[in-house]
């Protein structure tokens, strides 16, 4: 069964739970996201198969810098001296990282970066869908095809009832064309007001419409095709 997160309507925590899911199923041992407060830059703690300790940094945000990297050093410097264990370090984020943090991973390579890119790619492979604001076809499974004999005898049936069509002998042939188009239903509420609170328009329309996937315009049917 697949599962579906709205990346965008994740708060902070929330993201770190989808990380440690994932985590889990990548096979670290021990995944367990920290609290809230105090966590020191270890946001998620875990364990690789032989034992060593991972500290992993969550960052739900557009771009991570070279502080949250060297902020990540200090929490594994940290753990290190309470565990006396090998200490790996993990950033991940929605969004992408500096240049400057590529530059401090590069120059010292002792962390993993992961960034929005890496996250989806990891997701798929684990069956979780992972969706932004933009428009994603999650499944092309939303019809029943007509099966080929169906369709011809539902030709031949019609063309009985044409007049005088005794001395034809009637050809049928099938053709499945699938193109995208994205059905969408809508609601806007629009509330314009003065500083004090004073409403001076509403506005409120619902709708649907479908649109073509190729053209983003209303889909046609195209003669060529048929």
């Amino acid at each position: 069964m697949k599962e579906i997160f709205e990346i965008d309507n994740l708060d902070g925590y929330e993201f770190q739970d989808l990380v440690a899911r994932i985590m889990k199923k990548r096979n670290y041992h021990n995944v367990k996201v920290q609290q809230k407060s105090g966590d020191f830059g270890k946001d998620i703690l875990m364990k690789g198969p032989n034992g060593e300790i991972f500290v992993v940094e969550c960052k739900h945000q557009k771009l991570v810098g070279r502080p949250v990297l060297q902020k990540l050093q200090g929490a594994m410097e940290h753990e290190r001296n309470n565990t006396n264990s090998d200490v790996y370090g993990i950033v991940v984020t929605s969004g992408k990282f500096s240049p400057a943090a590529k530059a401090y991973e590069e120059e010292f390579g002792t962390l993993e970066l992961i960034d929005g890119a890496d996250l989806r790619r990891m997701c798929e492979k684990q069956n979780i869908i992972v969706m932004n604001g933009k428009i994603q076809a999650v499944t092309n499974e939303s019809f029943i095809v007509m099966p080929e004999e169906e369709s011809k005898d539902i030709s031949l049936k019609n063309y009985s009832y044409i007049y005088g069509n005794e001395n034809f002998n009637p050809k049928t042939s099938t053709k499945l064309i699938l193109l995208p188009v994205f059905y969408l239903k809508y609601r806007v509420y629009l509330s314009t007001s003065t500083s004090s609170g004073t409403i001076v328009d509403n506005y409120q329309k619902e709708s649907e419409i479908a649109i073509d996937g190729l053209t983003d315009l209303p889909p046609k049917f195209d003669p060529n095709l048929s």
